[in-house]
């Protein structure tokens, strides 16, 4: 599922793809976008994401494995790495 129009080729991904994408459970992202430290779905029928976004968002935690942060159980420190992108 994409789009093509005016957006300069922004890709938008449904909640399996993010799910496919991240590793990660449904619950574990919608989680993260209440509490704002994944990237928000733009709502609708079905609620798509935008690619770029979940690409930086897993970018970050490569980045924080790599400066030896465990991000897996600081939801404050994710926050802060969703922000910085």
């Amino acid at each position: 599922m994409s789009d093509s129009g005016s957006s300069g080729g922004v890709r938008l991904i449904p909640l399996s793809e993010v799910m496919h994408k991240t590793g990660r459970k449904k619950t574990f992202i919608y989680e993260g976008v209440k509490e704002g430290w994944f990237p928000k779905p733009i709502q609708g029928r079905p609620n798509l994401w935008v690619e770029s976004e979940i690409d930086a968002y897993n970018l970050a935690l490569v980045r924080a494995r790599d400066m030896g942060q465990n991000v897996g159980t600081d939801r404050p420190m994710m926050v802060q790495l969703v922000k910085n992108q």
